[in-house]
């Protein structure tokens, strides 16, 4: 979507737009029963002789805003990706009671100015596009969870700020499909579809978005112990970079090989055993900031957790499952989480080290206090 797709070794390379679903792989026949009852609602074409079509077949708008509402397009795992909300995109605001807040009703979910006026000119075309390829590959893998996952990274005067975030589609209503809803109990059912949360500082984006993988790969891991159901998932990212790691680690010759000059080579350690011992993933890699609204309410969500309190909690979670090592390494500052600090222990030791050393020479160094730029960057190439 806007560039590449990563594709299990028997899927076709590439879709054309507004092609048949059947003609994909010839005659119909699908993997693990194709859930056809479920993608009749969809509109696979913006233009059929001429007339722009709506978004689903059975009513609502070309942008789809007015099927928000709708339990059986929310009880499906990827179709819900794509049911809009009005309120998240910008287009309208609602009394603080009634905003759109994430599942644990802490932070209030808007997509920020410039991803509003994206999906204001884009959206809609873009939205369309990604959901056809995720239909199709949906008819033949028939997914039983679904994501778009991101991450953010923003600098402030007291330092950098991570999060990582996850949307997960519209949940379905609780109860009675007919029931009339107020906004307020709609929003409840987006937000139940959105989480997130707050990343050490000193994190890189990739690893940030990688463990917004990880996260919602571990939930269905975990939910794939208590069932003994394994899942099969579609995980959409803009991460080029997060999804290629993961697939060289994939296709590793060693299981659990990674890495190991990332920060976080134990996160994509563990991406890599749940692929492998927990179901089968399927990537998509999607330009981001692109008006693909999937991984515009992702972006959404990991920016909204920018500002929550960094805990242990994804630390501990990782120390718990990681078993293809006897450790993993952590940092910790005064009054601050810990932090997973997974290079290797020269290079994380040198580079500490090294801000040790810069910050002692910052405070009498007297090339420094001079305006001795040649000498002062020659310590930094030193100690960096």
């Amino acid at each position: 979507i806007g560039g590449d797709a990563w594709w299990e070794s028997d899927e076709p390379d590439t879709l054309g737009h507004g092609q048949e679903i059947d003609d994909l792989v010839g005659g119909g026949e699908w993997r693990r029963g194709a859930p056809q009852a479920v993608l009749d609602n969809v509109a696979m074409e913006e233009e059929i002789g001429g007339a722009v079509q709506e978004m689903w077949t059975k009513g609502g708008g070309r942008a789809g805003y007015e099927e928000i509402g709708r339990s059986d397009i929310a009880r499906d795992p990827v179709l819900r990706l794509y049911l809009r909300s009005d309120e998240a995109e910008g287009a309208i605001r609602s009394a603080p009671q009634e905003r759109l807040r994430d599942r644990e009703g802490e932070n209030e979910i808007v997509m920020d100015e410039s991803e509003c006026r994206t999906m204001r000119e884009r959206g809609t075309s873009t939205t369309w596009r990604a959901r056809d390829l995720a239909c199709r590959l949906h008819k033949w893998h028939h997914f039983t969870a679904a994501a778009a996952t991101d991450a953010s990274l923003k600098k402030t005067r007291d330092g950098r700020l991570a999060s990582f975030g996850g949307w997960e589609g519209v949940q379905p209503k609780e109860g009675d499909d007919d029931a009339q809803e107020t906004r307020a109990q709609i929003h409840e059912r987006i937000g139940r579809g959105i989480w997130g949360g707050a990343l050490p500082g000193s994190w890189e984006i990739v690893d940030a978005e990688m463990y917004a993988i990880y996260s919602f790969l571990r939930t269905k891991a975990d939910e794939t112990e208590t069932t003994l159901q394994p899942h099969r998932c579609l995980v959409m990212s803009d991460s080029e970079t997060a999804l290629k790691e993961i697939e060289r680690a994939y296709r590793g010759r060693t299981r659990g090989e990674t890495n190991r000059s990332a920060l976080n080579a134990a996160v994509q350690a563990q991406i890599d055993i749940i692929q492998r011992n927990r179901g089968y993933v399927i990537f998509i890699f999607t330009e981001g900031h692109a008006g693909n609204a999937p991984n515009s309410m992702a972006d959404a969500a990991a920016k909204a957790h920018l500002r929550s309190r960094v805990t242990s909690a994804y630390e501990m979670d990782l120390a718990r499952h990681v078993t293809n090592r006897a450790c993993i390494y952590t940092h910790e500052e005064e009054g601050q989480a810990p932090e997973i600090r997974d290079r290797r222990l020269y290079q994380e030791a040198k580079e500490k080290i090294g801000r040790w050393v810069r910050k002692w020479l910052d405070g009498g160094h007297a090339a420094r206090k001079e305006g001795d730029d040649n000498v002062w960057r020659t310590v930094i190439k030193a100690t960096g």
